[in-house]
């Protein structure tokens, strides 16, 4: 376990978010879980609250909401081609809890 939390370090991805929101192309592949550009604000913060059991709701709030500002890149004048491949158990696998 102390493994896991040494590892995990969001800062790791910080040249690939500027990248991506640079990108003329993104291509992702999904096998078990849908990318982060395409997930709802329920399946954030459903995979957020699981996957960082020691977070407290302010914490997944703001991980939620800098997901989702990523899908800007989505929504601009000129958008960048995407190509998803998404795998059956990353549509199908159960995130959360049924309300």
């Amino acid at each position: 376990m102390g493994f896991l939390k040494q590892e995990h370090n969001p800062r790791r991805f910080d040249r690939c978010l500027e990248l991506e929101a640079k990108a003329a192309r993104v291509q992702e592949f999904g096998a078990s879980i849908i990318p982060g550009l395409l997930q709802t604000e329920a399946y954030m913060r459903a995979r957020f609250t699981e996957g960082e059991p020691g977070r407290s709701p302010g914490e997944i709030d703001d991980l939620v909401a800098a997901r989702l500002g990523r899908q800007e890149i989505l929504r601009r004048d000129c958008p960048p081609d995407f190509w998803w491949i998404l795998g059956e158990g990353a549509l199908r696998q159960a995130v959360g809890v049924r309300q």
